[in-house]
């Protein structure tokens, strides 16, 4: 299980790393929670110079092409402006090796900072910020079709209530900006629970 408990996550955003390359791995991880879960292998191609998002995930399956769009909230575009090469819109990942590598280096990195802050959880990855973002929001009652909206993932066709309804890039503005609260007030998970169940 890669979720992380709330409580791990908040001391993971308010921890400030003195190592710029500990540093920018962590606000990668940051910024992939914050933008509904993108992979990284999603954040480091993306160009962010315009106020949307709008992509296809790379792990999507080819039969469902329908692109997620969203805003980007203003914390996760102070974490791109820091790192965006103006010329491109890219992140400037300014390591330059294999993508596999990259994303151990930055699992390792991760792991450090965890073993560092006595999180609770006992494994950390990149990964979970994807399944952390998704979690909160289940947590929260966000429904799972506006989860999966958010995060690129294939939307489920065998669901025949998307012939009447269909997820719009205004409720994944909502849920994202509900998720990213989750960790600036843990009591907002509390809170949602009660509502929901």
């Amino acid at each position: 299980d890669l979720a992380l408990p709330v409580e791990d996550m908040r001391k993971l955003f308010a921890h400030r790393p003195v190592r710029l390359q500990t540093r920018r791995n962590l606000d990668f991880f940051k910024l992939s929670y914050m933008l509904g879960g993108m992979n990284l292998i999603d954040l480091l191609k993306y160009d962010f110079r315009q106020e949307r998002i709008s992509y296809i995930r790379t792990k999507t399956k080819l039969r469902n092409l329908r692109s997620t769009e969203f805003s980007i909230q203003p914390e996760a575009r102070a974490i791109i402006e820091k790192y965006m090469d103006a010329k491109t819109g890219r992140i400037d990942d300014s390591i330059k090796c294999r993508y596999s590598s990259y994303i151990s280096l930055i699992n390792r990195s991760l792991q450090t900072i965890a073993e560092r802050l006595h999180l609770s959880h006992q494994r950390i990855s990149f990964y979970s910020a994807r399944k952390s973002f998704i979690q909160y929001g289940f947590d929260i009652g966000i429904p799972l079709e506006i989860l999966e909206y958010c995060s690129g993932q294939t939307m489920k066709a065998n669901r025949p209530i998307f012939n009447y309804a269909q997820v719009m890039s205004r409720h994944a503005d909502d849920a994202i900006r509900r998720v990213i609260d989750c960790v600036k007030n843990p009591a907002v998970l509390t809170d949602d629970r009660e509502k929901n169940y």
